[in-house]
């Protein structure tokens, strides 16, 4: 049974290295009968060890070689109030922006007022010049319209950039407009 064992270690050995035991020994001189001298002995739990190692080596420099985990998107970072930022400060900026908001709805009502008032002088002179009605329904209007979103947009930019200075950096579209407005002017 001792010899049973002794040979299954030694399959075992040879199919850990890769390599029978045997390459391992050092050769005799010529001439002497005498046993072989290994030039190192491990024993089979050693030879595990080592193996072992070796595949956590390996295993670690493959991780290495992966891709690094993405950050979360920007939708999940939080926005951080200044802690600098006294409480005047705060309700002033609040009630700016509350102040443009409320103005938003109060001029959008004389907006649609007027148009009305329009609608009604041309209905009661009993014509309606196809030219003014596309003008003032399809320019003035919306060109009104889009200038109360820009006064909000700058606003609210305002806001943020009181109330959150870490915050990402943010351009309104007005601010990006103005230098290429004014470069178009000089030419």
């Amino acid at each position: 049974m001792h010899v049973a064992s002794a040979e299954s270690d030694e399959a075992e050995t040879e199919a850990l290295l890769g390599a029978s035991s045997a390459e391992f020994i050092s050769p005799t001189p010529e001439g002497s009968a005498g046993p072989r001298h290994q030039l190192f002995a491990m024993t089979h739990r050693e030879v595990r060890e080592l193996l072992h190692e070796e595949q956590v080596q390996m295993q670690a420099e493959q991780q290495r070689d992966l891709p690094q985990p993405v950050p979360p998107p920007l939708e999940e970072k939080r926005l951080v109030v200044d802690p600098c930022l006294g409480r005047l400060e705060l309700l002033w900026a609040k009630a700016r922006l509350a102040l443009v908001i409320l103005s938003g709805f109060a001029f959008v009502a004389l907006l649609g007022r007027l148009g009305h008032n329009w609608l009604e002088m041309r209905l009661a002179k009993g014509e309606i010049p196809p030219m003014e009605a596309a003008l003032l329904i399809g320019v003035v209007m919306p060109a009104a319209l889009v200038g109360f979103l820009c006064v909000l947009e700058h606003t609210e930019w305002r806001y943020v950039r009181t109330v959150f200075p870490t915050s990402e950096p943010y351009t309104p579209l007005l601010h990006e407009l103005l230098p290429r407005l004014r470069r178009l002017c000089r030419l």
